[in-house]
């Protein structure tokens, strides 16, 4: 992402490693936290070195792209397993499915200059997401505007504890990180390798 955890965490004193597959956003990371060290890749299939946590927020983990997120999980869980020390963390947050009618809403921002417009749709039958964003902004007087789709893969509860849980975690899911709530059928996962074997 843009960099803002990576930030905190060299600012509380850890040695951090940002992944994304995005160059632009790894621009705009090491502009924010030029005290990490930022690696071009997908976790889905990134080599996790030796460390004492792992997170992945905005449901990066859930996203497709050359990846199907329903098969490469349970790999990038059990990666992730082995690289953490005996009671590493690893915290992450997906759009989780739930009963009843499916998420449909749009959602608007927009400051000086500027304008973000997301439609958001869920597709229960196909487990996705879909948000199709548009950007609007008006830089030195000229005025662009950009459209992108997010396509992200939605699970159940319950299909993501059992994931962790066969990876060795324990695991306790919120609706929040603290006192941040999530978004709309966003959960965060918080899971934890046992201490000791």
């Amino acid at each position: 992402g843009s960099g803002v955890l990576a930030s905190a965490l060299v600012e509380a004193g850890y040695a951090v490693i940002g992944v994304d597959r995005s160059p632009a956003m790894l621009e705009i990371a090491r502009r924010t936290a030029p005290g990490a060290e930022f690696v071009l890749a997908s976790m889905h299939d990134f080599a996790f070195p030796s460390c004492a946590a792992v997170f992945a927020v905005g449901e990066g983990l859930a996203y497709i792209g050359n990846e199907d997120p329903r098969e490469t999980l349970p790999g990038v869980f059990r990666r992730i397993h082995e690289a953490l020390a005996p009671g590493g963390l690893f915290v992450f947050d997906l759009v989780c499915a739930r009963q009843g009618r499916p998420q449909s809403y749009i959602a608007e921002r927009s400051g000086a200059g500027w304008s973000v417009r997301a439609e958001v749709t869920e597709y229960p039958e196909q487990s996705l997401l879909v948000r199709r964003i548009r950007t609007h902004l008006d830089s030195n007087g000229h005025l662009g505007e950009s459209f992108e789709t997010h396509r992200v893969r939605t699970f159940t509860r319950d299909h993501v504890e059992d994931m962790l849980r066969s990876a060795g975690f324990s695991v306790r899911a919120r609706r929040s990180y603290g006192e941040i709530p999530l978004g709309p059928g966003r959960l965060a996962f918080f899971a934890r390798k046992p201490s000791r074997p």
